[in-house]
């Protein structure tokens, strides 16, 4: 049958740790029109992106993760695509997660926990944005 082998059109990776955000996030953005890739650490977005080049123009990242942490992760994914608009999410106070990004640009920050409709609106403009707004 023609198109079963065809992959759905990801403009939006979520790189989370915790199984139950990353699926709540992943089914919010998906009853949005929103397909999205999912990994739960660092590695596995990494390889995630680098098998969806040129598909993927948002990614929803964690910035506390086992294994990889969540500033190395932003660097892989910048190495991959410089273009990519990354927002970052966490617990921790914005202040602190932009010092950490400070010669990096990120696209946004939004602190954990937060409503999913607001995660939903963002991603949406960071879609419609130019890459250099990120």
């Amino acid at each position: 049958m023609p198109g079963l082998d065809a992959k759905p059109p990801f403009s939006v990776l979520v790189i989370e740790d915790e199984q139950l955000v990353r699926e709540s996030i992943a089914d919010m953005l998906a009853l949005e029109g929103l397909p999205c890739l999912v990994a739960e650490d660092g590695a596995a977005g990494l390889a995630a992106l680098a098998g969806h080049l040129g598909d993927v123009r948002v990614v929803v990242l964690d910035l506390t993760m086992p294994g990889m942490s969540g500033e190395a992760t932003f660097r892989g994914l910048r190495s991959l695509d410089p273009r990519l608009r990354i927002l970052i999410t966490s617990g921790i106070d914005e202040s602190v997660a932009r010092e950490r990004f400070a010669s990096e640009p990120i696209a946004g920050y939004l602190q954990k926990p937060y409503p999913l409709p607001t995660l939903v609106r963002v991603v949406r403009n960071l879609l419609g944005s130019s890459p250099a707004a990120g």
